[in-house]
């Protein structure tokens, strides 16, 4: 707060209002575009104790731009960072406007996901469109949260490494209506499974885990040593066998057909059923130099080698995918590395 006395002391005033309509302003009017009544209001840099709710927390610091005049005569002025209303739970910010007995400026707007989640590492915005949003975190960093919100999550393991048969998928955790607060929150992201390097006697690796927000989803399994089978994971890894065996994908909801077992659920973003299928199982390989290996699963398996003709690819990266299978004297691939997701609270 910065106070510029001038003279003995002043009244007041500041007069807070809410409502969902913009009301006729006088000076020294502070609006609040919100349907909750008010019972009480304070200006200060930390949040009040034990707030009622509707409470309006007038967040305050020594550098915003946004100056309210509190008392007469320009004696006081306050620079005001966010104003935000306690609904239960965890505060909210509202947009608030300020009329100086001229005009109406902003001084708050409500959460806004592109700049109040600053992040470290790589992500991707997207705007879902009617308010809706999602962020992609691809890179293991730090997020700082200076406005809370609701959110769901969405967590996948990273896939794991092909050996002749090819890696599981990694896992998936969905979270939902998650009370994100203000603070500090560190993403990681899980790497995926390396390939085998001695094909059929040693396995591919495990693919890492993935955790934030005090979750995790763990990551596929690498397809074992001495072994013609895939590994288990989110989606099972297909087997080596005469053209390959297709690792599983998520449309199938981790399903095991292959000798390989997966989680039992839908592994789609979110639980929903036209989104994105995430820990895709790899191909198997293909020891046969006149057939094809294995087709890694939709969205992000690797696929099986070819004896003489291809190598195994990797899962793809950010999808949890299984690495392809190897064959004689053909290494498995790499699994995918994870990824975490959020979104606004959502029912579907």
């Amino acid at each position: 707060m910065i106070l510029n006395m001038s003279g003995g002391a002043k009244e007041l005033a500041v007069k807070v209002v809410g409502g969902t309509v913009q009301p006729t302003g006088v000076a020294g009017m502070l609006w609040c575009n919100t349907a909750t009544v008010i019972p009480s209001w304070a200006f200060a840099v930390s949040a009040p104790s034990s707030p009622a709710t509707g409470a309006l927390w007038i967040q305050t610091d020594a550098s915003s731009a946004n100056i309210v005049n509190l008392l007469k005569r320009n004696a006081a002025n306050v620079n005001v960072l966010r104003v935000k209303q306690w609904n239960g739970t965890i505060w909210v910010p509202l947009a608030a406007y300020y009329h100086n007995g001229t005009s109406w400026t902003q001084v708050s707007a409500t959460f806004n996901p592109q700049t109040d989640l600053p992040f470290t590492g790589t992500m991707e915005y997207i705007d879902d469109g009617n308010g809706h949003w999602r962020i992609k975190y691809k890179a293991s960093g730090t997020l700082t949260v200076a406005q809370g919100a609701a959110i769901d999550i969405f967590l996948v393991g990273a896939g794991g490494g092909g050996n002749y048969g090819g890696g599981g998928g990694g896992l998936t955790t969905n979270v939902t209506n998650y009370t994100l607060g203000s603070g500090t929150y560190s993403i990681v992201i899980g790497a995926g499974g390396s390939g085998c390097v001695t094909p059929y006697t040693t396995a591919g690796s495990n693919g890492g885990q993935t955790t934030a927000f005090g979750y995790s989803a763990n990551g596929g399994n690498g397809a074992p040593a001495n072994s013609i089978y895939g590994g288990n994971g989110g989606s099972a890894g297909g087997k080596l066998n005469s053209g390959g065996t297709p690792g599983e994908n998520g449309a199938s909801n981790g399903a095991s057909t292959v000798n390989a077992t997966g989680q039992g659920t839908t592994t789609k973003e979110f639980g929903v059923s036209t989104a994105t299928a995430y820990g895709p199982g790899g191909g198997g390989g293909e020891n046969d130099n006149s057939a094809d290996g294995g087709t890694g699963g939709a969205t992000g398996g690797g696929h099986g080698a070819r004896r003489y003709a291809y190598a195994a690819t990797a899962g793809a990266a950010n999808s949890g995918g299984g690495g392809g299978g190897g064959c004689a004297g053909v290494n498995g691939a790499a699994g995918g590395s994870g990824i975490v997701i959020i979104r606004d609270h959502r029912t579907t």
